[in-house]
């Protein structure tokens, strides 16, 4: 077990060495996301014009390529009936978790996307529902928490800055983290709060800043408040706090596993020594030259065209009179303004001459702007920029697809933060919620997530794909709801079953004269519906219940034959047969 010397050892290499270039240009990317970037060539800053468009890009795009219907599969282990059942049961709860997290504030799946672009990475924590986790079923009725809020949800989520994370890139194996540090500069109070057996807290106020991590890994945590550890075990006796886990402060990890989730945007690449400076790569990171001229040359042509619409006025004395004070106390410029001034002879008003750009700037500043909006076009943004609505959905589709890598990381990223709920939930089991079963689970914790937003030409092209094959004998029903037509498997089985009560009450007989003999009671119709029915018996129409005849059979069995076609030629000369010629001539 790693000891806590080792531990502070790693802290020191991973934040002041390993990612201290990646802090610096995630620092650099906020700068330009809040806007606050500086202009340097700008000397008055009264005519700085800020236009906010590395938030538009982030926040336009992060509206657009996230689906606001998330889904969750679990794969099964087997083919057996049991195996389906799990599978859907643990699908079913993972789809409430993912359905709740578009209720959360800020929500969960555009907080991560925005991180990813605007920062180049994004992390997601996986946490036990604290309020569930201390549950005294003495303190309601004796009823557990399963009883009395079914709805509840056992495992939380919460999207982490990625300036405080700490990830040991040695450590990390296809997105999976074995262990990780939180550092960063932490309130007082909030310590406090969340630590009450912290001693360090004395008169300083609730906001002081002081230094706070905690490290994480499959086994163990460790956590520290201005170099004292803070986590601790038992209950306090006579006032004192209790003993420090394992008398250092080192816990066991309670879930087993690294709670943490993470992913790249993939704007970057990956370097020899796996440095996270070239793989935290924002989608800003080489416009941010472009956005300086932008703004530059905006402030520029701002200032220039307000000074040239409010002219200074210069007064000239050329008479031996000194001007008072107050000679132009009453003077206004406002418009229908009368003024009335005592001016001595020899003083007279100059308007200053000031010179409006030229045409050229204009046009120059136009052409710098538009290479700020080709990095963000409006069509992915949901702008409308020409007359063809299919043209736009094309060129939007292309657009989104820039953003592949980024869908591509967040579905993994919650796959395993979904994984690591299950992991959780199997390790507490009195977190186990209403419906699901540690049998269910079986340590099997992988998922697979969908999140990306429809493209509506794409998928109107699935899903006649799909109708396509089922129509063949390619795919199953399931699968083409599923796969095609972007259902959950438990929507695609509910589906499926609906169907089928549809085609019992359609086609059988015996139901539909049930679902009529009901309808006639309610009516309190009941006699005159049995009287007509047995007068359509003795007419010859059958005892349908007012519904259409079992189908025909045909003299050789199945249905009659349609145009009187008897030969498979003719049934391959269908249309030849049904085209009004006249007989064809004798060749004699």
């Amino acid at each position: 077990m790693i000891t806590i010397d080792q531990i502070k050892e790693l802290k020191t290499y991973l934040v002041d060495d390993c990612h201290n270039m990646r802090l610096e240009q995630q620092e650099s990317y906020q700068k330009y996301i809040d806007d606050t970037f500086p202009l340097p060539l700008i000397t008055n800053l009264d005519y700085i014009v800020r236009l906010g468009a590395a938030a538009d890009l982030i926040n336009g795009v992060a509206g657009q390529i996230i689906t606001s219907n998330p889904q969750v599969f679990r794969g099964t282990i087997g083919k057996s009936k049991t195996a389906e059942q799990s599978a859907l049961a643990v699908a079913k709860e993972c789809n409430r978790w993912a359905m709740n997290g578009l209720t959360q504030s800020p929500q969960l799946y555009h907080e991560f996307v925005k991180n990813d672009i605007g920062l180049g990475e994004a992390w997601i924590h996986t946490f036990h529902n604290e309020m569930l986790f201390n549950w005294e079923p003495d303190d309601h009725d004796g009823k557990t928490w399963q009883e009395v809020m079914p709805d509840a949800l056992p495992v939380k989520f919460v999207n982490m800055p990625p300036t405080i994370m700490f990830l040991d890139p040695a450590d990390e194996r296809d997105g999976i983290i074995r262990r990780v540090i939180i550092s960063y500069e932490r309130m007082a109070g909030d310590i406090q709060r969340v630590y009450p057996y912290w001693t360090k807290m004395g008169n300083r106020k609730y906001s002081d800043k002081l230094s706070f991590f905690i490290y994480w890994d499959d086994e163990i945590r460790y956590a520290e408040g201005d170099n004292e550890p803070l986590l601790r075990e038992g209950v306090s006796k006579d006032g004192e706090p209790p003993e420090l886990s394992n008398g250092e402060g080192i816990q066991e990890n309670p879930y087993k596993v690294c709670p943490f989730s993470h992913a790249y945007s993939g704007f970057g690449r990956q370097s020899e020594y796996n440095n996270p400076a070239t793989l935290a790569i924002s989608r800003i990171h080489y416009m941010r030259n472009k956005m300086v001229e932008d703004e530059t040359m905006r402030s520029d042509l701002f200032m220039g065209t307000h000074k040239f619409m409010h002219k200074h006025i210069d007064v000239i004395n050329r008479s031996a009179v000194k001007l008072g004070d107050d000679a132009f106390s009453e003077y206004s410029r406002a418009a229908g303004k009368i003024n009335i001034l005592d001016l001595p002879p020899g003083a007279e008003f100059e308007v200053a001459e000031s010179l409006l750009p030229d045409q050229q700037a204009f046009e120059h500043y136009r052409m710098v702007h538009a290479e700020v909006m080709t990095d963000d076009p409006p069509t992915t943004r949901g702008f409308a920029g020409g007359t063809s609505g299919r043209q736009e959905d094309i060129l939007g589709g292309r657009g989104m697809n820039l953003y592949d890598s980024i869908v591509t990381g967040a579905e993994q990223a919650f796959a395993q933060s979904f994984g690591h709920g299950l992991k959780i939930i199997e390790e507490l089991p009195f977190l186990m919620p209403p419906g699901l079963k540690a049998e269910d689970i079986k340590n099997n914790h992988k998922l697979t997530v969908m999140l990306k937003a429809d493209d509506p030409i794409e998928m109107g092209r699935l899903a006649a794909d799909g109708d396509r094959k089922q129509m063949q004998g390619i795919i199953d029903h399931e699968t083409n709801l599923i796969e095609y037509q972007g259902k959950t498997q438990g929507e695609a089985q509910l589906i499926m079953a609906k169907q089928m009560v549809d085609e019992v009450k359609k086609n059988d007989p015996i139901i539909r004269r049930l679902v009529a003999l009901n309808v006639a009671k309610e009516m309190g119709m009941e006699g005159e519906y049995l009287q007509l029915e047995e007068e359509m018996v003795e007419m010859g129409e059958g005892n349908t219940g007012g519904l259409s005849s079992a189908p025909k059979i045909g003299s050789q069995g199945g249905e009659p034959r349609e145009g009187n076609i008897k030969t498979d030629r003719g049934r391959e000369e269908t249309d030849m047969s049904r085209e009004r010629k006249p007989p064809r001539r004798s060749p004699m």
